[in-house]
């Protein structure tokens, strides 16, 4: 499972930055939130999304 995960990385890099974008323009546009507000939201997806690495690494340690 590790590894089909560590292969979808390039795919969930590139969401994160889809991601990022529209959050920011979301932000700004809408709500008039600034900038370092929505990148302080994407960092949170990047913290859950290495929680999430470190998980499926556990679980992959031992199913073997």
């Amino acid at each position: 499972m590790l590894n089909w995960l560590l292969g979808k990385d390039t795919v969930v890099n590139m969401s994160l930055a889809a991601l990022r974008f529209q959050t920011m323009s979301m932000f700004n546009g809408q709500f008039g939130i600034p900038a370092s507000r929505s990148e302080s939201i994407t960092s949170r997806y990047l913290t859950l999304k290495s929680k999430l690495l470190a998980a499926y690494t556990l679980v992959d340690l031992q199913d073997n």
